[in-house]
């Protein structure tokens, strides 16, 4: 992040593919394998879009102001950029070349996940009084379509962020077939797709 660059590593062996420099501060990187494209932030306010083959540089697009999160929506072809610094999320079409949407949530926003079953975007939030959320977002629609309070989860850009959405997404997974939710741990509940239930600290989810 500090080095301005992005580094691309093999990861069979650990060797260095490539750096790619001028890259301020890049934070968050997200993966689009279909469509052969890298999708990192980058300060003060840009989306930097790479060729995953060629591992060139494509384009730039703006984002909103200290871009952090970023992830990728397959099904609509929208890219989800975490914009801190406005406490938003800007939702950008055509993978990332066309119309920039944001939609205000908070007053700091952090790390972003896409659940593909549900369509939705799920963004960690700061809000001004506590607590602070997870909220939910449909991609196509640029609305919230949920907000869940995180108690005692202070900075929820942060650190204990990442462990929650890293269990809620292994956990999404496991809703999308009823094989699967046998496999769902006891502190987790998922009754609806709008009720989430959660115990602090998560448990570990394999």
């Amino acid at each position: 992040m500090y080095d301005d660059s992005v580094a691309v590593v093999q990861l069979s062996d650990g060797s260095l593919v490539k750096v790619l420099p001028g890259i301020p501060t890049a934070r968050g990187v997200a993966v689009a394998d279909a469509l052969g494209r890298i999708f990192v932030t980058s300060s003060p306010n840009q989306l930097v879009i790479i060729d995953s083959a060629s591992l060139t540089e494509i384009s730039r697009v703006t984002t909103g102001n200290s871009p952090d999160g970023v992830a990728w929506d397959p099904v609509d072809q929208i890219v989800g950029v975490t914009d801190q610094g406005d406490g938003a999320v800007s939702l950008i079409a055509n993978a990332g070349s066309g119309v920039r949407t944001q939609v205000p949530i908070g007053t700091e926003t952090g790390n972003v996940v896409h659940d593909a079953s549900r369509g939705r975007f799920w963004v960690t939030v700061v809000n001004t009084v506590p607590p602070d959320q997870l909220v939910a977002i449909d991609p196509v629609a640029a609305t919230v379509t949920t907000r869940i309070d995180l108690p005692g989860c202070s900075g929820a850009r942060w650190s204990r962020a990442r462990s929650i959405l890293s269990s809620i997404a292994s956990i999404l997974e496991r809703t999308r077939s009823p094989q699967r939710r046998s496999e769902l741990p006891p502190t987790f509940s998922l009754s609806t797709p709008a009720t989430i239930g959660y115990t602090w600290p998560p448990r570990a989810v394999p």
